[in-house]
């Protein structure tokens, strides 16, 4: 793959993105960025005008027109992205003998699905977006096996097929009124009869690159603003001595960074004797970012570098958290729990009818639609601190609201109990755990310490654990 050329270009005009260098380690890859800004090192930095959302995707189209030089491949990528290593590493793992590959998406199976996102999300005018999917009509059985893509990244060998296919592309983009280039590549698939493959990855966070979305503004991604359009905000709570926080605080902002999230951090306990409660004050955040979703995480969740998000998971409402009950070992607590809250809230003068689930409140995800999940409460619980075991009375109330809502979160968003027998080994070893959960640890810092040696966290294309080593030293040396 060295001995071909290879250029990796993007595009960033009106100072959409603030554009990271390229790799210095990149020898064999020629860097192209067309911008009407500041020049930025390691690029060949082309002027262009201070282009239109419809003008700026014809050079992300139509590379063999636009490039300066022979290619025998080329990577458009969006000017968010930072490079952590060569593409040429990235080119060693696409699919053999493929000549467009695109991301497949991650949430959308098709291109009707992907219509309903820009609609609900505020992406494109509806009647653009309708009038666009009508090219569609009687097509739907040609698309039931074509991959849908998204186009932050597309890797292209330079063939005629491939330059029809972007030719195709470019006429229905401009011709059609959606500003949503994804909405009109099929159809330039299905007439050029270029059939793409797709990474064996994500496209949105892997070794190779990070930032997806992670645009100077991502408000002028909306073409027509709607309540709830802004981002998915993370938020956890830290209340006091937290030494356990310090550990895993950097990997959440990494994982923010990644998906272009926003990361808040409560530090202040709210009005009830226990912190716990302060969970509660996390839906503040919807309004205060216009939030979209909110995912609440525990202050001892560990987040694995390059995973994926649970807001990607289908469908996008309600209230998503793990059950508890799926685990033998956690069933006779749950039902105690359940049990003592309904008794309680009984004597209260509040009926609980019997639940089918029982979440682990360490990792909540609640959508706009379900907001109200993080309601204020005028008293402490309808089980009280006093009468009980605090430590779950926010997660019964929690079970409570979620009732008639709930989405099962998978349990790799919400890996717990370390300290149990074949655990450790499974967050470990298998790549398909992402949120390492150290409830019921017996340490938490000597155990947080050793899955940080793990090497998914020791990797040279991640420096979070390095930065964070780097600075401790510094502050022990002064």
């Amino acid at each position: 793959m060295e001995k071909e050329s290879v250029i990796a270009y993007t595009v960033c005009t009106r100072g959409y993105d603030n554009v990271s260098p390229p790799p210095k380690d990149s020898e064999g890859v020629l860097w192209v960025l067309f911008t009407d800004g500041p020049p930025v090192e390691g690029f060949l930095n082309i002027p262009c005008a201070a282009l239109n959302r419809k003008a700026s995707r014809s050079v992300k189209m139509l590379p063999h027109k636009f490039l300066p030089a022979h290619y025998d491949w080329c990577i458009y990528f969006d000017a968010c992205q930072t490079w952590r290593m060569s593409p040429l590493e990235m080119l060693k793992h696409i699919p053999t003998g493929s000549a467009w590959v695109g991301s497949r998406h991650p949430s959308a199976k098709n291109v009707w699905e992907h219509h309903a996102q820009v609609v609900r999300f505020g992406l494109d005018r509806p009647d653009d977006a309708a009038k666009t999917m009508s090219i569609y009509k009687g097509r739907e059985h040609e698309l039931a096996f074509l991959p849908f893509t998204e186009n932050n990244i597309i890797i292209r060998r330079n063939t005629e097929a491939v330059a029809s296919c972007g030719e195709i592309w470019h006429e229905l983009y401009n011709r059609l009124p959606s500003e949503r280039d994804q909405m009109t590549l099929p159809m330039a698939f299905l007439e050029s009869g270029v059939r793409p493959a797709t990474l064996p990855f994500s496209g949105r966070c892997n070794v190779f690159y990070g930032g997806f979305l992670n645009h100077a503004d991502n408000k002028r991604r909306m073409v027509s603003a709607k309540e709830g359009s802004g981002p998915v905000v993370v938020v956890t709570v830290s209340v006091g001595h937290d030494p356990v926080f310090e550990y895993t605080r950097p990997w959440m902002e990494n994982f923010c960074n990644e998906h272009g999230y926003v990361f808040e951090v409560i530090t202040e306990k709210g009005p009830h004797r226990s912190a716990h409660w302060t969970k509660f004050e996390a839906g503040r955040y919807f309004d205060a970012h216009d939030a979209r979703a909110v995912l609440l995480l525990d202050s001892d969740i560990l987040i694995k570098p390059n995973s994926p998000s649970p807001a990607e998971l289908q469908p996008q409402s309600g209230v998503w958290a793990f059950n508890s009950m799926n685990l033998p070992y956690m069933v006779d607590c749950a039902e105690r729990q359940m049990e003592r809250f309904a008794q309680v809230a009984m004597r209260e003068g509040q009926a609980i009818p019997t639940c089918p689930h029982y979440i682990n409140s360490g990792v909540v995800l609640v959508w706009r639609d379900s907001k109200d999940f993080f309601a204020p409460l005028p008293f402490e619980s309808p089980v009280s601190t006093a009468r009980g075991n605090p430590l779950f009375d926010d997660q019964n109330m929690m079970n409570h609201r979620a009732r008639g809502r709930y989405h099962e979160l998978p349990r790799a968003f919400n890996f717990g109990h370390p300290a149990r027998a074949g655990n450790m080994e499974a967050m470990r070893e298998d790549r398909s755990i992402f949120f390492l959960h150290l409830n019921g640890a017996d340490d938490k810092v000597r155990t947080v310490e050793e899955m940080l040696k793990w090497e998914c966290f020791k990797t040279s294309t991640n420096t979070v654990r390095n930065e964070r080593e780097e600075n401790s030293q510094g502050e022990t040396r002064d």
